[in-house]
């Protein structure tokens, strides 16, 4: 699970900015039930994201992204003279931030990872160089839960790399003058983790913080159907039990059906409605888009709550009726799941209620005046009082009047006069 995540220097983010799924205990007592602890940690199952249309929210999700696939495709198409095209477009660009004229040609990424064994933080720096980016910066460290100590893996700086005594012990002939377009964390897990001699110690942290790299799913609202109608037809024909459950959870949540059918020949996915007796199939294409989006995110979301996972979702209630989002909400703060978390951006207000949400859950995104994306919880509001904002209050209320700073509308006082029509 997400403990932390910080970014610097990416899209609309110029400054240092920290997202924390670590609850606030201090502050926040509300809703016990949506906290995994872990030793002395408590993590929150769910995060959503809410600001105006340009204020940066879509830009914070895609740097989980962005980040995953450099660590799991590296930086070598960033190359423009040697572009890989099976690699991800989105990788083709070194997209830090655009409105500065200072020579800070540096992205910066952080993350920790927690789980039941190990809290695991990583470092990374990309830096564009001329025409071409290398990895400028790599570093490892992790503790086990019972312990508060940190333990040093490895640390690249450019051309110099630091082993911990533990992996110079395990790879003694191992030749790490290798590309600076790689990450040493993927370098190591893809030629030795899977080693059955080396499954233990540094490497089993090395697993499992590749594990929560690879289980990280980030899908936004204008590919959601075309990128998850692929995966969830081999979803749904080699896992019976996910299109069981499936089907149980469309059915519970008011959208009748009795079965799925994937017609292999057409490569098409049917909808068995039974209707006296009688049964008829209607080819998906022809639901309406939010159903086709509850369907294809369902079977993903139930394996992300079986094994683990993170599951972020950019605009969800671009398809999804707020009664829809707020039933994967509940999915995911359910005493049933204790591995897996939710993060989305959204305009859907109706939902932005103390009944459904920790204060600590809902986060807010602005542009400052020099167009640069900030990141504040809503916990972190203070009004002029010096008050923060209490567990009963209306939240969506008062984030339309724009007391949290984040108002969702267009500047006050813009309007049209109808003139010049």
């Amino acid at each position: 699970m997400i403990k932390e995540f910080t970014i610097r220097n990416y899209l609309s983010f110029k400054n240092e900015t920290i997202f924390t799924m670590e609850a606030d205990m201090e502050r926040v007592s509300e809703h016990q039930n949506h906290l995994v602890k872990f030793g002395d940690d408590h993590i929150l199952k769910i995060a959503s994201f809410y600001g105006p249309n340009g204020s940066g929210k879509s830009n914070f999700l895609k740097a989980f992204l962005f980040f995953k696939d450099i660590i799991k495709y590296g930086v070598e198409n960033f190359n423009e003279d040697q572009l890989n095209r099976r690699l991800p477009r989105r990788l083709k660009e070194f997209e830090k931030f655009n409105f500065c004229h200072d020579d800070d040609n540096t992205i910066d990424f952080k993350i920790f990872f927690i789980n039941k064994k190990y809290e695991i933080g990583y470092e990374l720096k990309i830096e564009k160089v001329d025409n071409s980016v290398i990895i400028n910066y790599e570093n490892m460290s992790y503790r086990q839960i019972k312990s508060k100590d940190f333990i040093f893996v490895f640390e690249r700086n450019k051309t110099k790399l630091e082993l911990s005594e533990e992996l110079k012990l395990n790879l003694p002939s191992v030749d790490f003058n290798f590309s600076d377009k790689v990450t040493i964390v993927n370098f190591i897990n893809k030629f030795f983790v899977n080693d059955k001699n080396k499954n233990d110690g540094v490497f089993d942290v090395i697993n499992n913080f590749m594990f929560e790299i690879s289980t990280m799913l980030v899908i936004n609202s204008s590919s959601i159907i075309p990128f998850l109608e692929k995966d969830v037809k081999y979803k749904w024909l080699q896992e019976e039990r996910i299109r069981t459950k499936t089907i149980e959870i469309i059915n519970d949540l008011g959208i009748k059906i009795n079965d799925i059918l994937i017609d292999k020949d057409e490569d098409t996915i049917y909808l068995i409605r039974e209707i006296d007796g009688k049964k008829y199939k209607l080819d998906i294409d022809k639901e309406s888009e939010g159903t086709k989006t509850l369907l294809f995110l369902l079977p993903n979301l139930i394996l992300n709550i079986i094994a683990g996972g993170v599951f972020i979702v950019d605009e969800i209630d671009a398809h999804l009726h707020p009664k829809l989002i707020k039933a994967v909400i509940e999915i995911f703060t359910s005493k049933h799941n204790n591995k897996a978390q939710l993060i989305f951006s959204s305009h859907d207000i109706l939902n932005m209620t103390n009944d459904l949400f920790r204060r600590d859950e809902i986060w807010f995104v602005v542009k400052d005046k020099k167009f640069s994306s900030e990141l504040f919880a809503l916990t972190d509001f203070v009004n002029y009082k010096g008050e923060r904002v209490r567990k009963d209050a209306k939240y969506s209320k008062q984030y339309l009047e724009g007391k949290y700073g984040a108002d969702p509308f267009i500047q006050k006082g813009v309007f049209w006069d109808g003139k010049n029509s």
